[in-house]
């Protein structure tokens, strides 16, 4: 699958499906392998395959003893990199004939191995100029290098004597010499892609990489208010797609004594990241007052509707309490 965090939560639900339904497992096992082979549920192991994991996903996976975290790259029709991301410790000494698996550190000098002299003079001028835009992080892989903005912005994959460059957008206006090339239907997670060789020009291939930044803040910033170019900052903004949230915030008139009350922190997050102050926000499930007490807190007009006159007339009572705020529900 592609990165989706929701990989941890669908594991853990076809997990528990397979161990309450042990027999019905043993006797497909049965069927396909032959009676003689027996199901070892002591040393049980889940592999996880994805085009990529957030920090959240890692670390909910190293508080697990079986799990293991791995991606893909697409390439061709028949070829497949799986590059392993996490192993508990007991897997990574495990021996294969006769000695322990290599642990290799992946930095910039392993991925200079791999391409030529030639290309290993030139390729330290696009990874440092990626580094010179604002709030840029870069983070190795056995893959390739990677680089993340608000978003995936780029990633380099090294040949033996070329760079690949993989980019989000497929077509550029700014790319008069057209040496974008459309990889979309490779499902490589990255739309475009660039073969930088020595004789390509550095300053026009960066360029091109520098507008993707400024594309992705000027969009965002039509939609919110965050200043994208020091996102960085707001350490309370949840920047992965999956959202790990320690405890629910009681602060204010929020409680949690409706059955079907979600946190505040999820339209908090939510209103903040595709809403502006006097936009309107509109809930079609009210229940009592969550998505319009965020409204007001963070200066949005709130809309809300809710099928059950005893639910929303508690909700306006609470909502009312607000001095601030239109009573109507």
């Amino acid at each position: 699958m592609e990165k989706n965090e929701e990989i941890f939560s669908q594991r853990k639900c076809y997990f528990n499906w397979l161990v309450k339904n042990k027999p019905h497992f043993e006797l497909l096992v049965d069927k396909k392998l032959g009676a003689k082979t027996k199901v070892n549920w002591e040393q049980r192991r889940v592999i996880l395959i994805a085009q990529g994991f957030s920090r959240y996903v890692l670390g909910a996976a190293q508080r697990e003893k079986n799990i293991e975290l791995k991606t893909y790259s697409y390439y061709e029709p028949d070829i497949l990199q799986i590059e392993n991301i996490y192993s508990p410790a007991e897997i990574k000494t495990s021996k294969k004939n006769g000695r322990k698996r290599e642990v290799v550190e992946c930095n910039l000098e392993y991925h200079l191995k791999i391409t030529s002299p030639k290309m290993q003079r030139i390729a330290n001028s696009p990874c440092l100029k990626i580094l010179e835009l604002s709030n840029v992080k870069e983070n190795f892989g056995r893959s390739g290098i990677f680089y993340r903005a608000t978003k995936s912005l780029a990633r380099l994959e090294f040949r033996p004597t070329w760079i690949q460059l993989l980019i989000r957008e497929p077509h550029y206006k700014s790319d008069a010499q057209q040496i974008v090339k459309d990889v979309t239907s490779n499902e490589w997670g990255y739309n475009g892609m660039i073969k930088f060789t020595p004789d390509s020009d550095v300053d026009y291939v960066f360029n091109l990489v520098k507008n993707l930044t400024n594309l992705l803040c000027n969009f965002m910033s039509k939609i919110n208010d965050l200043d994208l170019k020091n996102w960085k900052e707001y350490q309370d903004l949840l920047t992965d797609s999956l959202w790990i949230i320690g405890e629910r915030d009681k602060s204010g008139l929020h409680k949690g004594d409706y059955h079907g009350n979600f946190i505040r922190q999820i339209p908090n997050q939510l209103m903040r990241r595709f809403t502006r102050k006097g936009d309107v926000v509109l809930d079609t499930f009210l229940g009592t007052r969550t998505t319009l007490i965020e409204c007001k807190r963070l200066g949005r007009n709130g809309v809300g509707i809710e099928l059950l006159p005893q639910i929303a007339e508690m909700a306006k009572q609470r909502i009312s309490q607000q001095s601030l705020f239109d009573n109507k529900v």
